[in-house]
């Protein structure tokens, strides 16, 4: 919270909602700015290329409370939000310190879950994620037979389910299997799934 001296009043500059934000591929996300002067305007910063005009005021008597909504947010929305209030009177201003906003782009949405199977038999591990770009789906294992499925991209569908298929499993295929996703905005690695077997 910082507070000002200006020549009509005292300007209280609060960023309240958050402060800072991490969200995932295509969430919203808010920041709210609240100032109190006689006779104030509240603007908004951000990174380049992000609109941030579209902020909504209100006012409460000598108070007022912009807020800035951002929607289907990506990679591109990262970076420092900033708040500033200005005394329309004399053009003083008060700037708030900056809100940080991290975008999980990619986001792994489902992750592959645990396989029981019996020897001989065919089984697979899926995975889905969504996020900026082409998303490219790359499978590893600890197991001794590894993995020989090449790379999956998605073109430019989000979300999307990448299937993993082990056919003919053995006891070679014993381990824990998990796909890591690379698009636009960087990598994400889901959690590893165990694939378990039975053999007569």
């Amino acid at each position: 919270c910082l507070w000002l001296k200006l020549s009509e009043g005292v300007i209280t500059v609060e960023l309240i909602d958050p402060s800072s934000a991490t969200v995932n591929f295509g969430a919203s996300v808010n920041f709210s700015c609240t100032g109190n002067g006689s006779s104030i305007s509240i603007s908004w910063m951000g990174p380049n290329g992000v609109d941030t005009s579209n902020a909504v005021a209100t006012t409460s008597g000598t108070s007022m409370t912009s807020v800035l909504s951002l929607v289907e947010v990506t990679f591109s929305f990262e970076g420092n939000y900033i708040c500033i209030v200005e005394d329309t009177s004399d053009n003083s201003t008060a700037t708030s310190d900056a809100a940080v906003l991290t975008v999980n782009d990619p986001v792994i949405t489902v992750d592959p879950v645990d396989q029981f199977v019996i020897c001989g038999d065919n089984t697979s591990f899926s995975c889905t994620a969504e996020g900026s770009g082409n998303l490219t789906f790359l499978w590893s294992t600890d197991a001794p037979a590894g993995v020989t499925q090449p790379t999956f991209s998605n073109g430019t569908t989000s979300p999307v389910t990448n299937t993993l298929s082990l056919m003919v499993v053995d006891s070679s295929y014993n381990g824990s299997y998990q796909c890591t996703v690379a698009g636009d905005g960087g990598n994400a690695t889901s959690n590893a799934a165990t694939l378990d077997f039975l053999c007569e």
